[in-house]
Order: C-alpha cells, then structure tokens, then sequence
C-alpha cells in the first residue's frame, strides 16, 4: 500500500510539472493541471486526516467536516464570480453575421479572418475558412498574420489570392529545393509581382519547369474562388 501511495504522489508531481510546462507555451493548456491538482488535493487532505487521526483537538470526522465545507464555500464562490463576470462568446450579434454571411456570400467563398471564428462561419455560415481554431498550428497563421499586419494592400491582396489558391503548399514546394527561411523571403518577392515578373525571377532559381508549379500556386492560373476578409472589433 505505501509502495503504491508513493508512485500514485511520484506519477502526481511528474503529471503536474508536465502540464505547468505545456500552459507555460500554450495557455488553455492549464486546464491540464486539474487532474493532477485534484490528486494532490485529495492525498494533502488524506495526509493531513492521518495527522490529526490522535489529536484531541480535532478528530477524523470533524476536520473531514470541515474541509468539506471549506471546499464547498470556495467551489460556490468562485461559481457566483464566473456567473457574473463570464459571457458566451457565440451571442446574437455574431448570429446574425453569421446569416449575412450565408445569404450574400457566393457557397464557394472561401471567409479569412483570426482564427478565432473559424468554426462559427464553417458550422453556421456554411462557408470555407483558411484555418480554425482546429487548424491555428499551420503555417496559414503566419500568412494570414502577415495580411494583417502589411502595409501594402496590394500585397495583403496577393497573400490572401495564395491562401485560397493553395494554402501554404507554395512554400513546401519550394523547401525542397532550399531553405524554409529562404523559401519565405522569396515567396514575400514574389506575391506582389505580376505573373510575368514573378516567372522572370524564380526561373534561374527552380528552371521553367518548376517555377510554373510554384507561380500556379501564388498567383493561379484561373480566377481564384470569391475571398472574403472578416475584421471584427476585437481586433
């Protein structure tokens, strides 16, 4: 029995450290960290009842009792402060965005914005998105945080025609033929350049051959699909 307290305490500790580290680089990750700290609470409280088993003051039942109702009160007071201060984050406003969306966009469109609404305009809009809360770990998230962030509306133009046209496989083309670092340099060249100039420079680097591929997928060979670009107040 002490052998397996000891590894259930040692599992607990590693289990604990595991997911402090993973919050430390993801936040939500600390939800991770419940399991583990309801272990430990429970073996804390284990271990203090065993302490005071002999203590005239208090006994078994009645520090039980009270570690119960110390956990009840803190359970119903942090639930009246997440009642009061939490809020859905789907409400009527982004409802009605929603049917807008569905009823005058074309069912082709493909609808860029943060990630954080991606699953709202797939699920309820009915229209593609360039990446999720499910898919915010690829590399359509640097592009997508380029668009944003650029100064040229020409070039926030030519990011958003290479996502729709190929999301982000512009790039891994290219990384097998150099760098990861230097495959994005040359992409952001070539994004804004006219098809013809953009040729001209890619084909000493790749051949003709190659340079087609690559140019296929940033700037298309046909009409890329109807794009649409969502900017809320939060941003």
């Amino acid at each position: 029995k002490k052998d397996s307290l000891t590894a259930i305490r040692t599992f607990t500790v590693i289990f604990f450290a595991f997911t402090v580290l993973l919050a430390l680089s993801i936040e939500r990750f600390a939800l991770l960290a419940v399991v583990p700290t309801a272990i430990g609470v429970a073996l804390g409280t284990a271990r203090i009842a065993s302490w005071t088993q002999n203590s005239k003051i208090f006994s078994p039942l009645s520090l039980k009792n009270t570690c119960l109702g110390i956990l009840l009160a803190y359970i119903l007071w942090q639930s009246h402060l997440t009642a009061r201060v939490e809020h859905p984050i789907y409400n009527s406003t982004w409802d009605r965005m929603m049917i807008y969306l569905r009823q005058n966009t074309p069912e082709e469109a493909i609808v860029t914005s943060w990630w954080c609404p991606g699953h709202f305009i797939s699920s309820r809009a009915k229209r593609r998105v360039t990446f999720d809360g499910a898919t915010q770990n690829t590399p359509q998230i640097y592009w997508v945080a380029n668009l944003f962030l650029e100064n040229s509306e020409a070039k926030a133009v030519s990011i958003l025609r290479m996502l729709d046209l190929s999301g982000n496989s512009a790039v891994d083309l290219l990384t097998e033929k150099m760098k990861l670092s230097e495959a994005i340099s040359l992409i952001h060249a070539l994004l804004p350049l006219q098809r013809s100039e953009a040729f001209d420079l890619l084909k000493n680097k790749l051949g003709p051959q190659d340079t087609v591929k690559v140019l296929n997928k940033t700037h298309g060979m046909h009409t890329p699909p109807p794009a649409y670009l969502l900017i809320y107040n939060d941003m």
